[in-house]
């Protein structure tokens, strides 16, 4: 995912009582040594994210989290592409 995505999505989860971290540099399966951001945590998974995503568009919020209007999505959300893997006791998603 995007490092903007990421970085929004963490503020997202923190407003909705998410613990989410950044996690900079990830290459998982099938990467083959290319790196993308991501976010991990206890609280994360795809299904969590999307969720997040969800309930933000529902209550009007997903604009006030970018700088950029709904038409405007080349930077924004490719929810349908997360990928997760499992960090011992977590997750990333990126």
């Amino acid at each position: 995912m995007k490092e903007k995505m990421a970085k929004v999505l963490v503020e997202m989860g923190r407003d909705y009582g998410l613990d989410l971290k950044i996690y900079e540099g990830y290459s998982g399966r099938g990467m083959y040594g290319s790196e993308t951001w991501g976010i991990s945590g206890e609280d994360c998974s795809a299904a969590s994210l999307l969720k997040l995503v969800l309930e933000a568009g529902l209550a009007g919020d997903l604009e006030s989290y970018f700088d950029v209007g709904y038409g405007d999505t080349n930077d924004a959300w490719n929810v349908g592409y997360f990928r997760e893997d499992v960090l011992g006791l977590g997750r990333i998603v990126y």
